[in-house]
């Protein structure tokens, strides 16, 4: 059984006091060799900004207020590369580094507009339009444009040249739609509330999360290619996701000599990762010759059930992976919560994704966890 953690190093550099030294990887990392961990998941994305020292126009220079996290990790930024660096620690201490990207979180909150990505600001066409063709889920970037798929093969390219183990690829996403970003501009929040506002307001965001479903992603070379009928749901998905397949293919190229990873999130209540807009063809990534394994993000008691969701149960030439969303406030009640589950998922799983690496600071349950896992 494979064990990786997840680490959002972003959030490692915001919920730390002082500056995350290369001492500070050090620890991280023999930390984790010392508990049996194989793998991480190392993220470069900040919504449309990435963390390392990349040659294109998105490498992360924000700034801030005095000891923000934003200037901690500029100043991070100006003493080291953090890809560069966790390469490094990892091959000291014997652990895979896979670089994390996501593919759908162009354009953050609508609070963060400095961490938009260049191609999400200078087209807001490229993100999935309306049914009625009057707006866009701004930063949902559609993988049916050429210039869309040029533009995340690039980072994909320059990410493979460190030498990493390969690429972890999500359609995980912070990108909200047009009442949501509105809702949050007028509330004026910053990065230290935004995350308080989101669980104040649960109740307006899932109810948002199920009325877009349906509503985005007419995209016009879509919509011209299409011989269907539009009513047809399934029909219009798969086409829509044959785009995002090929992208698929050309990424695990791009990829290489890596492996390439694919993360999928389920539903509405989770948040606007499939949106019910979105095929993905989960059965051709199954089958080894694009992605070598998929990270399914099972949250019990919704979505691990062998009837509703059987691709989780079945057999697969890619290899299967559980992400497990972590809390920093419960570790006993959550372990316990996810138990069956996991003593379902076992004979299927061929390794386990703890999700994030910031939660398992002082609590000892999950290094536990993992440890006799």
């Amino acid at each position: 059984m494979k064990k990786f953690i997840a680490v959002d190093f972003y959030d490692l550099i915001w919920k730390q006091e002082t500056v995350f030294s290369l001492e500070d990887m050090e620890a991280l990392f023999a930390r984790y060799a010392e508990n049996g961990i194989n793998a991480v998941l190392w993220r470069l994305s900040v919504y449309g900004k990435l963390l390392y020292h990349s040659k294109t126009p998105d490498k992360y220079t924000i700034g801030g207020a005095p000891q923000s996290v934003e200037v901690k990790a500029l100043k991070v930024m100006e003493t080291y590369d953090p890809a560069a660096a966790a390469v490094a620690m990892g091959r000291k201490y014997g652990i895979e580094v896979y670089f994390w990207l996501t593919l759908f979180d162009e354009a953050s909150y609508s609070v963060f507009p400095e961490r938009e990505s260049c191609i999400s600001q200078a087209h807001p066409e490229y993100s999935w339009r309306s049914k009625d063709g009057s707006g866009y889920y701004r930063g949902v970037l559609s993988y049916v444009y050429p210039e869309v798929i040029e533009f995340k093969l690039r980072q994909i390219r320059e990410i493979a040249s460190y030498g990493g183990a390969g690429i972890y690829l999500c359609n995980r996403t912070h990108s909200r739609s047009p009442l949501i970003r509105k809702a949050m501009a007028e509330a004026g929040l910053d990065q230290e509330n935004v995350n308080t506002w989101c669980r104040e307001h649960t109740d307006l965001i899932i109810s948002e999360y199920r009325r877009c479903r349906g509503q985005y992603g007419y995209d016009p070379i879509a919509l011209e290619s299409f011989k269907g009928d539009l009513n047809d749901t399934v029909a219009w998905q798969r086409h829509r996701g044959s785009y995002f397949t090929a992208f698929m293919e050309k990424a695990r190229i791009a990829a290489q000599p890596g492996k390439l990873l694919f993360g999928l999130r389920y539903g509405a209540e989770l948040g606007p990762y499939i949106y019910g807009d979105h095929f993905f063809d989960w059965e051709r990534f199954s089958d080894g010759t694009v992605v070598d394994a998929l990270a399914y993000d099972i949250q019990p008691p919704n979505y691990d059930s062998p009837e509703k969701f059987p691709e989780f149960y079945r057999e697969t030439a890619s290899s299967k992976l559980l992400w497990m969303s972590l809390s920093a406030n419960d570790p006993e009640g959550l372990l316990n919560a996810y138990a069956p589950s996991l003593e379902r998922w076992k004979p299927f799983m061929d390794g386990i994704i703890l999700f994030e690496a910031y939660q398992m600071t002082g609590n000892p349950e999950y290094w536990e966890f993992i440890r006799n896992f």
